[in-house]
Protein backbone atom coordinates (compact mmCIF):
# COMPACT_ATOMS: atom_id res chain seq x y z
CA UNK A 1 0.00 0.00 0.00
CA UNK A 2 0.97 3.57 -0.04
CA UNK A 3 3.51 5.27 2.68
CA UNK A 4 1.20 6.54 5.38
CA UNK A 5 2.15 9.94 6.21
CA UNK A 6 3.94 10.60 9.92
CA UNK A 7 1.45 12.81 12.05
CA UNK A 8 2.92 15.64 13.56
CA UNK A 9 3.62 13.90 16.87
CA UNK A 10 5.23 10.77 15.12
CA UNK A 11 7.92 12.76 13.72
CA UNK A 12 8.90 14.47 16.93
CA UNK A 13 8.69 11.02 18.11
CA UNK A 14 10.97 9.60 15.35
CA UNK A 15 13.26 12.56 15.61
CA UNK A 16 13.50 12.13 19.36
CA UNK A 17 14.55 8.48 18.64
CA UNK A 18 17.41 9.02 15.85
CA UNK A 19 20.77 7.63 17.44
CA UNK A 20 18.66 5.68 19.80
CA UNK A 21 19.38 1.75 19.87
CA UNK A 22 16.88 0.12 17.78
CA UNK A 23 14.12 -1.88 19.76
CA UNK A 24 15.81 -5.68 20.47
CA UNK A 25 13.76 -9.09 20.65
CA UNK A 26 13.24 -10.19 24.27
CA UNK A 27 12.76 -13.67 25.40
CA UNK A 28 9.91 -14.49 26.52
CA UNK A 29 9.94 -16.74 29.97
CA UNK A 30 8.83 -20.49 30.06
CA UNK A 31 7.73 -21.46 33.92
CA UNK A 32 6.51 -25.18 35.45
CA UNK A 33 3.34 -25.16 36.62
CA UNK A 34 3.36 -22.18 39.33
CA UNK A 35 1.56 -20.91 41.81
CA UNK A 36 -1.39 -18.35 41.72
CA UNK A 37 0.66 -15.96 43.66
CA UNK A 38 3.54 -15.86 42.14
CA UNK A 39 2.42 -15.80 38.61
CA UNK A 40 -0.16 -12.59 39.94
CA UNK A 41 2.96 -11.36 41.36
CA UNK A 42 5.38 -11.59 38.66
CA UNK A 43 3.42 -11.46 35.37
CA UNK A 44 -0.48 -10.45 36.04
CA UNK A 45 0.45 -7.64 38.15
CA UNK A 46 3.08 -6.44 35.98
CA UNK A 47 1.24 -6.89 32.55
CA UNK A 48 4.29 -9.40 31.53
CA UNK A 49 3.94 -12.04 28.89
CA UNK A 50 4.83 -15.45 30.11
CA UNK A 51 4.58 -19.06 28.54
CA UNK A 52 3.48 -21.67 31.49
CA UNK A 53 4.76 -25.37 31.08
CA UNK A 54 3.64 -28.75 32.34
CA UNK A 55 -0.46 -27.55 33.40
CA UNK A 56 -2.10 -28.13 30.23
CA UNK A 57 -0.38 -30.99 28.79
CA UNK A 58 -1.82 -33.08 31.52
CA UNK A 59 -5.49 -32.24 30.90
CA UNK A 60 -7.90 -34.12 28.88
CA UNK A 61 -8.13 -31.54 25.97
CA UNK A 62 -4.30 -32.26 24.83
CA UNK A 63 -5.13 -35.93 24.60
CA UNK A 64 -8.58 -36.25 23.39
CA UNK A 65 -8.92 -33.14 21.07
CA UNK A 66 -8.06 -33.86 17.14
CA UNK A 67 -9.44 -32.09 14.17
CA UNK A 68 -11.24 -35.71 13.40
CA UNK A 69 -12.55 -35.76 17.15
CA UNK A 70 -14.20 -32.40 16.33
CA UNK A 71 -15.58 -33.16 12.84
CA UNK A 72 -17.06 -36.36 13.99
CA UNK A 73 -18.93 -35.05 17.62
CA UNK A 74 -19.54 -32.31 15.61
CA UNK A 75 -18.92 -32.01 11.96
CA UNK A 76 -22.64 -31.05 11.52
CA UNK A 77 -21.88 -27.24 13.27
CA UNK A 78 -22.46 -23.89 11.73
CA UNK A 79 -19.26 -22.32 11.59
CA UNK A 80 -17.74 -18.79 10.65
CA UNK A 81 -14.84 -19.21 8.58
CA UNK A 82 -12.27 -16.10 7.63
CA UNK A 83 -9.20 -15.73 5.80
CA UNK A 84 -5.74 -14.47 6.47
CA UNK A 85 -6.38 -10.69 6.08
CA UNK A 86 -4.21 -8.07 7.03
CA UNK A 87 -6.92 -5.47 7.08
CA UNK A 88 -10.56 -4.85 8.36
CA UNK A 89 -10.87 -4.20 3.85
CA UNK A 90 -9.66 -6.95 2.65
CA UNK A 91 -11.33 -9.88 5.34
CA UNK A 92 -13.51 -12.11 3.90
CA UNK A 93 -15.97 -13.92 5.79
CA UNK A 94 -18.29 -17.07 4.74
CA UNK A 95 -19.91 -20.05 6.48
CA UNK A 96 -19.74 -23.64 6.23
CA UNK A 97 -19.85 -26.75 8.28
CA UNK A 98 -17.83 -27.79 11.10
CA UNK A 99 -16.66 -30.88 9.47
CA UNK A 100 -16.16 -29.39 5.73
CA UNK A 101 -14.09 -27.11 7.34
CA UNK A 102 -12.07 -29.01 9.00
CA UNK A 103 -11.51 -31.47 5.54
CA UNK A 104 -10.16 -27.74 4.23
CA UNK A 105 -8.32 -26.59 7.08
CA UNK A 106 -6.03 -30.38 6.72
CA UNK A 107 -5.75 -29.61 2.99
CA UNK A 108 -4.14 -26.21 3.84
CA UNK A 109 -6.75 -24.40 2.69
CA UNK A 110 -5.53 -20.34 3.89
CA UNK A 111 -9.29 -18.87 3.29
CA UNK A 112 -10.42 -21.41 5.97
CA UNK A 113 -9.42 -20.14 9.51
CA UNK A 114 -12.33 -20.38 12.22
CA UNK A 115 -11.75 -18.38 14.99
CA UNK A 116 -13.09 -17.05 18.41
CA UNK A 117 -15.68 -19.85 18.12
CA UNK A 118 -18.27 -20.70 20.71
CA UNK A 119 -17.25 -24.37 20.49
CA UNK A 120 -16.52 -24.66 23.85
CA UNK A 121 -19.89 -22.71 25.23
CA UNK A 122 -21.79 -24.76 22.70
CA UNK A 123 -20.90 -28.01 23.75
CA UNK A 124 -20.41 -27.90 27.53
CA UNK A 125 -19.07 -31.17 28.03
CA UNK A 126 -16.11 -29.95 26.25
CA UNK A 127 -15.50 -27.92 28.99
CA UNK A 128 -14.85 -30.96 31.31
CA UNK A 129 -12.19 -31.47 29.37
CA UNK A 130 -10.16 -28.64 30.23
CA UNK A 131 -9.45 -27.46 34.24
CA UNK A 132 -11.68 -24.32 34.15
CA UNK A 133 -10.79 -24.00 37.69
CA UNK A 134 -7.34 -23.48 37.20
CA UNK A 135 -7.70 -21.04 34.57
CA UNK A 136 -10.43 -19.31 36.78
CA UNK A 137 -8.26 -18.95 39.65
CA UNK A 138 -5.65 -17.29 37.41
CA UNK A 139 -8.03 -13.93 36.57
CA UNK A 140 -7.75 -10.66 38.19
CA UNK A 141 -9.73 -10.39 41.57
CA UNK A 142 -11.19 -7.64 40.33
CA UNK A 143 -12.74 -8.82 37.13
CA UNK A 144 -15.59 -9.70 34.75
CA UNK A 145 -16.23 -12.34 32.00
CA UNK A 146 -14.89 -16.04 31.32
CA UNK A 147 -15.42 -16.43 27.77
CA UNK A 148 -13.71 -19.60 25.71
CA UNK A 149 -13.07 -18.78 22.58
CA UNK A 150 -11.92 -21.96 19.52
CA UNK A 151 -9.20 -21.49 17.47
CA UNK A 152 -8.95 -24.22 14.44
CA UNK A 153 -6.63 -23.48 11.67
CA UNK A 154 -4.35 -24.10 8.68
CA UNK A 155 -0.46 -23.81 8.45
CA UNK A 156 0.23 -20.70 7.28
CA UNK A 157 -2.56 -18.84 8.37
CA UNK A 158 -2.34 -15.78 10.35
CA UNK A 159 -3.98 -13.01 12.36
CA UNK A 160 -1.82 -9.77 11.73
CA UNK A 161 -0.66 -7.48 14.51
CA UNK A 162 -3.97 -6.32 16.34
CA UNK A 163 -4.36 -5.41 20.15
CA UNK A 164 -7.43 -6.20 22.63
CA UNK A 165 -8.46 -4.92 26.17
CA UNK A 166 -9.03 -8.07 27.57
CA UNK A 167 -6.15 -10.37 29.18
CA UNK A 168 -5.70 -13.66 27.30
CA UNK A 169 -4.97 -17.23 28.95
CA UNK A 170 -3.96 -19.03 25.38
CA UNK A 171 -3.95 -23.08 25.73
CA UNK A 172 -2.26 -24.69 22.69
CA UNK A 173 -3.80 -27.63 22.25
CA UNK A 174 -2.52 -29.37 18.79
CA UNK A 175 0.16 -27.79 16.57
CA UNK A 176 2.33 -25.07 16.59
CA UNK A 177 2.03 -21.27 16.71
CA UNK A 178 4.26 -18.40 15.85
CA UNK A 179 3.88 -15.10 18.16
CA UNK A 180 5.04 -12.20 17.77
CA UNK A 181 4.48 -9.35 20.68
CA UNK A 182 4.62 -5.92 21.06
CA UNK A 183 3.74 -3.64 24.31
CA UNK A 184 1.30 -1.29 25.04
CA UNK A 185 4.53 0.90 25.45
CA UNK A 186 4.72 0.79 21.32
CA UNK A 187 1.23 2.79 20.46
CA UNK A 188 3.12 5.43 19.37
CA UNK A 189 5.63 3.40 17.47
CA UNK A 190 3.71 1.84 15.05
CA UNK A 191 0.99 3.68 13.78
CA UNK A 192 -1.95 2.16 14.81
CA UNK A 193 -5.09 2.93 12.80
CA UNK A 194 -8.20 4.65 14.63
CA UNK A 195 -11.02 3.82 13.33
CA UNK A 196 -14.23 3.31 15.85
CA UNK A 197 -13.54 -0.49 16.24
CA UNK A 198 -13.48 -2.05 19.40
CA UNK A 199 -9.98 -3.38 18.85
CA UNK A 200 -6.72 -2.01 17.44
CA UNK A 201 -4.47 -2.77 13.96
CA UNK A 202 -1.80 -1.43 12.17
CA UNK A 203 -0.56 -2.47 8.76
CA UNK A 204 2.93 -2.86 9.92
CA UNK A 205 3.91 -6.22 9.41
CA UNK A 206 6.79 -7.54 12.15
CA UNK A 207 7.42 -10.90 9.73
CA UNK A 208 8.47 -8.25 6.80
CA UNK A 209 9.20 -4.99 8.83
CA UNK A 210 9.12 -2.22 6.27
CA UNK A 211 10.83 0.62 8.06
CA UNK A 212 10.93 2.88 5.15
CA UNK A 213 6.80 2.88 5.58
CA UNK A 214 6.54 2.56 9.49
CA UNK A 215 9.85 3.95 10.68
CA UNK A 216 9.44 4.63 14.44
CA UNK A 217 8.74 0.70 14.38
CA UNK A 218 12.27 -0.27 14.02
CA UNK A 219 12.64 1.22 18.03
CA UNK A 220 10.13 -1.08 19.55
CA UNK A 221 11.41 -3.86 21.81
CA UNK A 222 9.35 -7.66 20.84
CA UNK A 223 8.81 -10.69 22.04
CA UNK A 224 9.67 -13.63 19.17
CA UNK A 225 8.34 -17.46 19.96
CA UNK A 226 6.82 -20.71 18.95
CA UNK A 227 3.92 -21.70 21.28
CA UNK A 228 3.97 -25.81 21.58
CA UNK A 229 1.18 -28.15 22.68
CA UNK A 230 0.39 -28.22 26.25
CA UNK A 231 1.47 -24.65 26.98
CA UNK A 232 -0.16 -21.63 27.68
CA UNK A 233 0.81 -18.21 26.91
CA UNK A 234 -0.66 -15.29 29.36
CA UNK A 235 -1.42 -12.35 26.83
CA UNK A 236 -1.76 -9.47 28.75
CA UNK A 237 -4.85 -7.24 27.80
CA UNK A 238 -3.86 -4.31 25.29
CA UNK A 239 -0.65 -6.25 24.21
CA UNK A 240 0.09 -6.65 20.22
CA UNK A 241 0.31 -9.49 18.86
CA UNK A 242 0.57 -11.34 15.45
CA UNK A 243 0.06 -14.95 15.65
CA UNK A 244 0.77 -17.70 12.44
CA UNK A 245 -0.07 -20.97 12.28
CA UNK A 246 3.39 -22.83 11.50
CA UNK A 247 1.26 -26.32 10.97
CA UNK A 248 -2.79 -26.81 11.24
CA UNK A 249 -3.66 -25.96 15.04
CA UNK A 250 -6.18 -26.01 17.75
CA UNK A 251 -6.33 -23.57 20.29
CA UNK A 252 -8.20 -22.07 23.28
CA UNK A 253 -8.36 -18.57 24.44
CA UNK A 254 -9.75 -18.36 27.56
CA UNK A 255 -10.53 -14.42 28.31
CA UNK A 256 -11.54 -11.82 30.81
CA UNK A 257 -11.24 -7.97 31.45
CA UNK A 258 -9.21 -6.91 34.19
CA UNK A 259 -11.45 -3.90 35.98
CA UNK A 260 -8.50 -2.20 37.38
CA UNK A 261 -5.38 -4.02 35.57
CA UNK A 262 -6.89 -3.52 31.74
CA UNK A 263 -6.72 0.69 33.02
CA UNK A 264 -3.63 0.54 34.51
CA UNK A 265 -1.63 -1.89 31.38
CA UNK A 266 -3.33 1.13 29.06
CA UNK A 267 -5.85 3.19 29.67
CA UNK A 268 -6.27 4.96 25.97
CA UNK A 269 -6.63 1.54 24.26
CA UNK A 270 -9.46 0.79 27.38
CA UNK A 271 -10.95 4.55 26.46
CA UNK A 272 -11.30 4.10 22.79
CA UNK A 273 -12.60 0.67 23.42
CA UNK A 274 -15.18 2.20 25.83
CA UNK A 275 -16.14 5.11 22.71
CA UNK A 276 -16.24 2.51 19.86
CA UNK A 277 -18.98 2.83 17.35
CA UNK A 278 -18.24 0.28 14.82
CA UNK A 279 -19.68 -1.90 16.65
CA UNK A 280 -19.82 -0.41 20.43
CA UNK A 281 -18.40 -2.15 23.12
CA UNK A 282 -21.76 -2.88 24.13
CA UNK A 283 -22.42 -4.67 21.29
CA UNK A 284 -18.90 -6.90 21.82
CA UNK A 285 -19.91 -7.41 25.42
CA UNK A 286 -23.43 -9.06 24.35
CA UNK A 287 -21.57 -11.01 22.09
CA UNK A 288 -18.16 -12.31 24.05
CA UNK A 289 -19.52 -15.79 23.87
CA UNK A 290 -20.56 -15.26 20.21
CA UNK A 291 -17.88 -13.22 19.14
CA UNK A 292 -18.23 -14.26 15.16
CA UNK A 293 -21.12 -11.44 15.31
CA UNK A 294 -18.51 -9.07 16.09
CA UNK A 295 -16.29 -10.33 12.92
CA UNK A 296 -19.35 -10.80 10.55
CA UNK A 297 -20.13 -6.87 11.70
CA UNK A 298 -16.60 -5.48 11.18
CA UNK A 299 -16.16 -7.13 8.27
CA UNK A 300 -19.86 -5.71 6.63
CA UNK A 301 -18.89 -1.91 8.08
CA UNK A 302 -14.99 -2.74 6.12
CA UNK A 303 -17.14 -3.26 3.31
CA UNK A 304 -19.50 -0.41 3.14
CA UNK A 305 -17.07 2.17 3.46
CA UNK A 306 -14.35 0.10 1.08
Amino acid sequence: GSKKPLLKIEKEIYEWFQGRPKGKKIEIERISNPTKDFYRKNYLSKFKPVIITNVANDWVAGKKWSFDYFKERYGDDNVLLTNSAYSPQEMKVSHSKLGLAIDRIKSGDSECYIRFNSLIHDHPELMKDVDKDYLYAFRDRLRTGNTFQSFIGPKESITMLHAATAHNLFIQVQGTKKWTLYSPKADPLLQVDINKAPFFTTLFDPEKPDYDRFPLAQYADYYEFELKPGEILFNPANYWHQVRNLTPTIGIGFRWFGLISSFQSNIYQVLLFLMATEPSFMFVNRNKRNFTRVIEDIARRAKAVK
